[in-house]
């Protein structure tokens, strides 16, 4: 039961996948109430005749999305990991977030450690136009993570390191008695 208790590489990521997919419909039926551009005809003029009608919200919207999205994700992610200890899909696929000690609920500011990285990579879309330093980095990070995630007994990422977390999965009364009945 100890083994399969820090067995959550899978599960964390198709929770990832389902959190990812969930805060990005959200977005997505928010951007439902953008309006479009509006276009109005000024005289039949040749100079004059079509003339935009400037739309501050959705031009906002086209230059910082990607920062809003990541801005929305962080939030996400730090106040369902302060509050409960799991997002939407970590309830999904049945794994906790929790102090090393594994007793407590993780503190806010364990929870804003966590989405440290995801902080400095928000900062680096805003002032780093290039997308493949970005991309770059993100893919660096992505490797070194899984490099670390499998190095150890309770796959704890740089993330659970820095925030002195791990994640672990939450059995049911019933997977715990048929673990028992395995067993002998």
């Amino acid at each position: 039961m100890e083994n399969l208790k820090y067995d959550t590489f899978y599960r964390r990521f198709f929770a990832r996948i389902i959190d990812y997919f969930f805060v990005i419909l959200v977005l997505k039926i928010f951007t439902i109430f953008i309006p479009e551009t509006q276009y109005t005809i000024v005289g039949f003029d040749v100079a004059h005749g079509i003339k935009e009608i400037p739309n501050p919200m959705r031009d906002f919207w086209i230059h910082y999305s990607e920062a809003v999205k990541s801005l929305v994700l962080i939030i996400y992610f730090v106040l369902f990991h302060y509050f409960g200890g799991q997002t939407i899909g970590k309830m999904i696929v049945s794994v906790k977030v929790l102090s090393f000690n594994e007793e407590n609920k993780i503190s806010f500011y364990q929870a804003l450690l966590r989405n440290l990285v995801d902080i400095i990579f928000l900062i680096l879309i805003l002032f780093v136009s290039n997308e493949y330093i970005t991309g770059g980095l993100g893919v660096s990070w992505l490797v070194v993570n899984l490099i670390q995630i499998f190095s150890n007994k309770k796959y704890r990422t740089i993330e659970d390191l820095i925030a002195n977390t791990v994640v672990v999965r939450i059995f049911s009364e019933k997977a715990i008695v048929e673990e028992a009945n395995q067993s002998e």
